[in-house]
């Protein structure tokens, strides 16, 4: 199954593939473990977290150099996920990863 920050493509009849929301799959990616990296600052740490909120989904990356960084887990910061790499490319906005 390949992942979006909103949608994933999921198999359906006769191999037939389909967009399909998220929250129709009524979870949200299984990422704790995963490492995640940015285009500009490189290796940013670990997912602990993935966590349905308000707003949007939101990624708890514990960070290489310590504490914590929130993610937002939407299609403009996400480039890549890599299932058997474990690991999801993203490209944050400058100063986001300092909050």
């Amino acid at each position: 199954m390949t992942i979006r920050a909103d949608r994933a493509l999921r198999e359906c009849d006769e191999g037939v593939l389909e967009w399909v929301p998220i929250p129709q799959l009524n979870a949200l990616p299984a990422w704790e473990g995963w490492s995640v990296h940015d285009e500009r600052a490189g290796y940013v740490g670990e997912v602990v977290e993935v966590a349905e909120r308000a707003t949007q989904p939101l990624l708890t990356v514990r960070r290489a150099e310590g504490g914590e960084a929130l993610i937002p887990l939407v299609d403009e910061f996400i480039v890549d996920v890599d299932e058997d790499g474990r690991r999801i490319d993203v490209s944050l906005p400058a100063g986001l990863l300092d909050l």
